[in-house]
């Protein structure tokens, strides 16, 4: 980075955030019209439940009258039957009755035609003939009865047939009214479960989208958080003109020990050669930061490496001549690039803003091989 390139690395620093700002609000304005639309619709769904569940009841009472009226249908035609047994029974006993009274009538009168003078007939002739006339004459008026009440039975199951059919009539009338009923609300029921489907899959939607858009909001907030622990413009400025750039430094990394500056400001937590936690020997120099430290490149040169390294995490390599690199692991954020030359003490990048992970390990290399960065920096001295 040159001189000229450090108000363009401040520019960016200050123009991030507004933008940033700008897309969270856009965001939350979003986030807040599906948690509205997810309201509504939550409303609508829990409203259409409520009516889907009338009308199954109604559908349910439907097809009960229905059975009801299928069975008193079933009582009717019974009825029906058993009128049309008695009836023909009726029937046959009035004929009958009306063909006894006839042969009696027809009698009689045959008696009145042959009766024979009272001197030609004896005296037991006449007895019988009279008995006959009287047995016959005693039958009619209850022949005549019988058949009487036999009309009127007749007329009565008529009567009560008529009845009947009408009474079927009306259910047959009222079982196509509950047909046509049930038919109506299923085709109802079948209408709103479509709506009520239809909601459900559009919630299931919008609450998907509003959790993607929170999901979005919290990383820009995060982004946003780490922005703003980030140093001022002026904080790095000032470290910028701070930094032993401008100093006469000595035309070769190998002639500048004892005359660079650390990479960050920080406390030493390891130093070279010595064992860490795990009991291995240490082949760099631990620093501990503050949150969001500026990190700058003690040396000039060019960056070979500016990504990450594996299991290493963020690692920046910087080839600062004669064989030497000065690499730096832990950095959270690069503001250079592969390729790009660098004056030194030139901002290359930030460190993280969690306490726990500000951590920078520094080391050097020569030829490959790694060696104590303590000589070149004056404020590392044991």
């Amino acid at each position: 980075m040159t001189i000229l390139s450090l108000p363009l690395l401040l520019l960016s620093l200050q123009d991030i955030p507004p933008a940033e700002a700008a897309r969270l609000e856009a965001l939350e304005r979003q986030i807040e019209q599906r948690e509205q639309s997810a309201a509504e619709i939550r409303g609508r769904t829990e409203e259409q439940e409520e009516g889907l569940d009338r009308l199954r009841s109604q559908i349910v009472s439907t097809a009960s009258a229905l059975q009801a009226a299928e069975a008193r249908a079933t009582e009717l035609e019974g009825d029906l039957a058993d009128i049309e047994v008695r009836e023909a029974i009726a029937l046959e006993e009035r004929d009958a009755r009306s063909l006894e009274l006839s042969q009696v009538l027809a009698a009689l009168q045959n008696l009145e035609r042959s009766r024979p003078p009272a001197l030609v007939v004896s005296p037991g002739d006449a007895q019988r003939a009279a008995l006959a006339a009287i047995s016959l004459s005693s039958m009619t008026p209850r022949l005549a009865e019988i058949v009487e009440a036999r009309k009127a039975e007749i007329i009565r199951l008529a009567a009560l047939r008529e009845e009947k059919r009408r009474a079927r009539a009306q259910l047959d009338d009222t079982n196509t009214a509950l047909t046509e009923r049930r038919r109506l609300l299923e085709n109802l029921l079948s209408e709103r479960e479509q709506v009520y489907n239809q909601d459900r899959a559009e919630l299931v939607r919008v609450e998907r989208e509003a959790r993607r858009l929170a999901a979005e909001a919290s990383n820009i907030r995060e982004l946003l958080a780490r922005l703003r622990d980030l140093p001022s413009p002026e904080d790095v400025l000032d470290r910028y003109r701070q930094s032993r750039r401008d100093r006469d430094l000595p035309a070769t990394f190998a002639a500048s020990k004892g005359q660079l500056d650390s990479p960050v400001a920080g406390i030493v937590a390891g130093y070279y050669g010595e064992r860490d936690a795990q009991g291995n020997q240490r082949d760099s120099v631990e620093l501990v930061t503050r949150p969001g430290a500026v990190v700058t490149t003690p040396y000039s040169g060019r960056v070979q490496w500016a990504a990450e390294f594996g299991a290493l995490g963020n690692v920046l390599i910087i080839d600062v001549g004669g064989g030497f690199s000065a690499i730096m692991i832990g950095v959270d954020r690069f503001i250079v690039q592969k390729g790009q030359p660098l004056a030194a003490g030139e901002p290359v990048g930030v460190m993280s803003s969690a306490q726990s992970a500000a951590r920078l390990q520094f080391q050097i290399r020569e030829s490959g091989r790694p060696v104590d960065p303590s000589p070149w920096i004056e404020t590392l001295g044991r």
